[in-house]
């Protein structure tokens, strides 16, 4: 009980980096665990939820074969609930909605009678869920790295390459519509979709400037920002963002912080989002959505979660 007076010091930890749930407590700068076992399923703290998952059930209590299944080359994850929790939980209501939940997974509970520590996997945010004992949700992973470690690879996987006797079966259903509260923009596979989000957002963003009296030049091909707005002396650049979510979370490169950081223009964050997308005749059809924006934007550090890295290779 005393962790959920805690916050986990997430900024700490390494994506595909693999961690004993001790290892899990220092890291984070939380109590640890009572005893190896305490941390099992679903850990709440103050500031966010750890979920402590292991793929292979196969040596489980027949009760305890859950299914837990990373889908899509590991930038979908299927999970199921324990049995005593049901859509009403309020565990679940905050997985659902609060957009703060982490993944620590494994593929096995041992190998050659050692515990296999878990490996982080990064934020989810729930997509869809359906059912009572168990809950079953498809969560976007947030953090999905698209060159993993060999860690991160071997769970994205895991369920194609798990010979036939360890391969749960794919029951995880297949919404046909959003059933829960979005918060984040997520990521988008099918880049046809993802334009006509975006370009939705843009033309959302460039109404509601041209609304209120200002000139609205596209620079989204040559500038890190995606209009200039000029109105007499006033002078602003707005960012762009569109997602068929809520507006939790949203992708933005290292250009695009830089320019907000600059001190040669003032810069609003326009996030279009609940963005509604249907498929017509071959084609995405975009409507509806609402505005959240943030003027004079300017990232701080702590709102801003690096999720790749550019390496340098050394000569030889």
């Amino acid at each position: 009980m005393a962790n959920r007076n805690e916050n986990v010091s997430i900024r700490n930890f390494v994506f595909g980096e693999t961690y004993s749930r001790t290892d899990v407590a220092e890291t984070g700068k939380v109590t640890p665990p009572g005893t190896p076992r305490a941390w099992n399923g679903i850990v709440r703290f103050k500031n966010c939820i750890l979920l402590f998952v292991t793929l292979d059930k196969k040596d489980f209590d027949k009760k305890s074969r859950y299914n837990d299944i990373f889908e899509d080359a590991g930038q979908t994850f299927y999970w199921e609930s324990q049995n005593r929790n049901t859509s009403k939980s309020p565990i679940i209501k905050s997985i659902l909605s609060d957009n703060n939940t982490y993944l620590f997974a494994r593929i096995k509970e041992k190998v050659a009678g050692r515990t296999e520590p878990f490996a982080f996997v990064g934020r989810l945010e729930a997509e869809a869920s359906e059912g009572d004992k168990p809950v079953k949700v498809l969560f976007s992973v947030c953090d999905y790295i698209p060159s993993p470690t060999d860690a991160l690879y071997n769970l994205y996987h895991w369920r194609e390459e798990a010979p036939l006797s360890q391969k749960p079966a794919l029951t995880a259903w297949r919404p046909t519509k959003r059933q829960t509260k979005q918060s984040g923009q997520g990521r988008l596979v099918d880049p046809e979709k993802k334009k006509a989000i975006e370009n939705h957002a843009m033309r959302m963003a460039a109404k509601h400037y041209a609304n209120l009296g200002f000139s609205v030049d596209d620079t989204s091909s040559n500038s890190p920002y995606d209009y200039l707005c000029k109105m007499n002396e006033t002078q602003k650049r707005v960012e762009v963002k569109g997602t068929t979510m809520g507006p939790g979370t949203v992708n933005v490169t290292f250009n695009e912080v830089e320019s907000a950081r600059s001190n040669g223009c003032e810069t609003d964050l326009f996030i279009a989002h609940a963005i509604n997308v249907e498929r017509k005749g071959g084609k995405f059809i975009t409507s509806g959505g609402k505005k959240k924006i943030i003027s004079n934007w300017t990232p701080k550090d702590a709102d801003l979660t690096p999720t790749a890295y550019t390496y340098k290779v050394p000569a030889q």
